[in-house]
């Protein structure tokens, strides 16, 4: 691309081109730059080319951020879960005399617990794709 800082003439103007992505919970990218006022069609798609792949780039790793928060709530919901069971499995050491309100409760932790197990998988392949994006795969 032409320098036109060090252009003898000096005099020529500039253009000021600004680019936004915004992404995931309201984060975003800015990224702002000046071309001479004479930049050629080609040097402006190459400019453009490079903001938006670096626009790309950061929304990449702000989804990838956003799932590992995803797979670490789904960890401590999991865990929490497994403990309200392991309380009752604990108290009714004989599961034919467990209460009906308290084995539909360790029923229902039980079905979440393999919800969870399974939105964890998915999140897990979502973040593998999005790594091998970052890495040019």
């Amino acid at each position: 691309m032409t320098d036109y800082k060090n252009n003898p003439a000096g005099d020529k103007l500039a253009l000021t081109i600004n680019f936004t992505r915004a992404f995931a919970d309201g984060q975003g990218v800015q990224f702002a730059t000046t071309v001479p006022q004479d930049v050629s069609l080609d040097d402006l798609n190459v400019l453009m080319d490079k903001m938006r792949h670096a626009g790309r780039r950061q929304a990449l790793w702000a989804a990838t951020e956003a799932i590992e928060g995803e797979i670490d709530h789904n960890v401590r919901q999991e865990s929490q879960l497994l403990a309200s069971i392991e309380t009752v499995d604990r108290k009714y050491t004989d599961m034919a005399r467990i209460p009906t309100a308290d084995k539909a409760a360790r029923d229902q932790a039980l079905a979440a617990v393999v919800r969870v197990q399974v939105e964890s998988t998915k999140l897990h392949g979502r973040l593998d794709t999005l790594r091998k994006e970052l890495n040019g795969g």
